[in-house]
């Protein structure tokens, strides 16, 4: 079984879908904590990015007094931030078909992806329960071993977070489990057991290539990020929006390049089972 390479038009498509969603959902969920946290930079000539100069001092003599006013608004960016997650397995599962059908219409495109959301839910929830699973049970011995070692601060801290350290790297493993899965369904029409098995038995080989787009991804958002405060102030608020859409984007272009490289991957898993059979037929 071969899978043809996905079109440039194909790859910008999965793209777009990819980087949308993402950054409307932080604009969306910044928007309460903004507007809480406007009045006191209100005569502040450098706006908004006074919070980030001299070390972020404004900002951390500004919240205390202001943190029981915070609560609100960011429980509702919480929320919000939640409840758009859930539904980021729309545009996901758009890119996902761009990829493996670059020449489908978008009514095409779109009834195809719809096809395979019942399943790719069912993939996305069981990876969020893993990861949840994993990153707990990374705390939980962290917390265990410092207790046993009768560790007290700073000793115990550093063992909760080498435990919070193992727990978010098992949980990036379930990541690349669930995307080699949401691929194998997609491109190969597998169901839910089928994909996991394939995400499962495949998951050694798509180690490098997801850890280095990751690696990658991480990288241009963080060196996005420490840039932010100087693009603000300098260019304005507007320009610090672009500067996160373009840091998204920079994100999502990684990403596509991963899950197009799953897709070959996953593939194989294919090829060694048609191999497989036709060598017990020769027999």
């Amino acid at each position: 079984m071969s899978l043809g390479r996905a079109s440039p038009r194909g790859f910008a498509l999965a793209a777009v879908a990819l980087a949308a969603w993402p950054a409307i959902t932080a604009l969306l969920a910044s928007v309460p904590l903004a507007r809480a946290l406007a009045p006191p930079i209100a005569g502040q000539p450098a706006g908004d990015a006074a919070y980030f100069e001299l070390g972020a001092l404004f900002l951390l003599d500004v919240l205390p007094p202001i943190a029981r006013e915070l609560r609100a608004p960011a429980l509702r960016g919480l929320a919000l931030v939640l409840g758009l997650s859930v539904l980021a397995l729309a545009p996901f599962a758009v890119a996902l078909t761009a990829l493996s059908a670059p020449g489908a219409s978008p009514r095409a495109l779109f009834a195809r992806a719809r096809r395979h959301l019942g399943t790719l839910a069912l993939v996305w929830l069981a990876g969020l329960v893993a990861r949840a699973a994993v990153v707990a049970l990374g705390l939980v011995a962290g917390r265990l071993v410092g207790h046993d070692l009768g560790w007290g601060p700073p000793r115990g801290d550093v063992a909760l977070a080498a435990g919070l350290a193992l727990g978010v790297a098992a949980a990036w493993l379930v990541g690349l489990v669930a995307d080699l899965a949401s691929v194998a369904c997609v491109d190969r029409g597998l169901r839910f057991y089928e994909a996991m098995q394939t995400g499962l038995a495949r998951a050694w080989s798509g180690l490098a290539a997801r850890a280095s787009r990751s690696s990658l991804a991480a990288a241009s958002f963080a060196l996005a990020a420490a840039l932010l405060p100087d693009v603000q102030r300098r260019a304005g608020g507007a320009a610090g929006v672009a500067w996160l859409v373009a840091a998204f984007a920079a994100t999502s272009l990684c990403r596509v390049s991963w899950l197009e490289r799953a897709r070959a991957i996953a593939a194989r898993d294919a090829d060694d089972a048609h191999d497989a059979d036709e060598t017990t037929m020769l027999a």
